[in-house]
């Protein structure tokens, strides 16, 4: 049996290789489609997976997987699966701790103030008189929060279903979210795209933060409704914003953001895994894949994630 790559980029495969060598890694369907178990995805999805008659997994090598929910795209039975590493935990967690640091500490206004060659002395608030929110606590959430309580920031977070972490207050579900977003100074959106999650970071959601917070998201570009933020800006609900992601990657080069020195952008960057630290938790996937049995990570369907 074989592991297609799909449009995979070419250190990706290599990784692979190196990582799996008991494995027959292909780039390509070949003559031979009945031998293909398991399929890897970059960011195309490829519309021939029902030609593959014993496909038993589609593994996406990132951490979302809102591209394959599309009905019909992944035939009944064949697993759906994410890679979900240590590697990548380590990585979010030391962008959101950046940023909100950054933020904390108002990089950017001492930034400017060097550039008009001004000294200004001043005191900050301490990291336990503020508050500060991470959406989403799964792997990567948790991870991020149980950092921020480290720190000795007021940590919240909020999931879809009830999580215990330690040092963390936290919330769920839709009864719970106003409670979890009351007076926050930092907001960090790491969910999932779901429908149900799709255009939640919007005008009323901003106007329930604490007056002048901040935002990250390092989720998808499909949680902001883009048309808010900048009012949201203008009318101090908001102060500054940091997004690793936007609803068109790469955006236009006359896209409103670019230009706002309240808006950071980072290039959806925040999780900076090696093909080298990914290659052993895919190659698992698929040697799963070859017993027929549901990969480490597995996505749920009805669920979205």
């Amino acid at each position: 049996m074989s592991v297609l790559a799909h449009d995979v980029p070419e250190p990706f495969v290599t990784a692979l290789r190196a990582a799996a060598p008991d494995l027959d890694i292909r780039t390509s369907v070949g003559p031979d489609p009945e031998a293909v178990r398991s399929v890897l995805i970059w960011l195309a999805v490829p519309d021939f997976l029902e030609t593959l008659p014993n496909l038993s997994l589609v593994l996406s090598l990132g951490a979302g997987v809102e591209r394959l929910m599309v009905p019909r795209l992944v035939p009944d039975g064949v697993h759906i699966g994410r890679i979900s590493s240590a590697v990548q935990a380590e990585g979010m967690s030391d962008y959101v701790l950046l940023h909100v640091l950054r933020q904390h500490r108002r990089l950017s206004q001492l930034q400017d103030e060097q550039a008009r060659g001004e000294w200004r002395w001043r005191l900050w608030p301490r990291a336990g008189d503020v508050a500060v929110g991470v959406m989403g606590l799964g792997a990567l959430g948790a991870d991020a929060a149980r950092k921020l309580a480290m720190v000795g920031f007021r940590t919240r977070g909020w999931s879809r279903t009830r999580k215990s972490i330690k040092g963390v207050a936290c919330h769920s579900g839709a009864n719970g979210l106003a409670a979890f977003l009351a007076d926050l100074h930092h907001l960090v959106c790491l969910l999932p795209l779901t429908p149900a999650t799709t255009d939640i970071l919007n005008a009323d959601l901003f106007a329930q933060l604490a007056p002048g917070a901040f935002l990250i998201n390092a989720g998808r570009g499909g949680h902001l409704v883009e048309a808010d933020l900048l009012p949201a800006l203008n009318a101090g609900h908001l102060e500054g914003v940091t997004l690793d992601v936007l609803r068109q990657e790469p955006p236009p080069a006359d896209h409103p953001f670019f230009a706002d020195p309240r808006i950071l952008l980072t290039p959806h960057s925040a999780v900076c895994a090696t093909p080298g630290q990914l290659a052993p938790d895919a190659a698992e996937a698929c040697r799963r894949a070859e017993r027929g049995a549901p990969p480490p990570c597995p996505v749920d369907r009805e669920r979205g994630y």
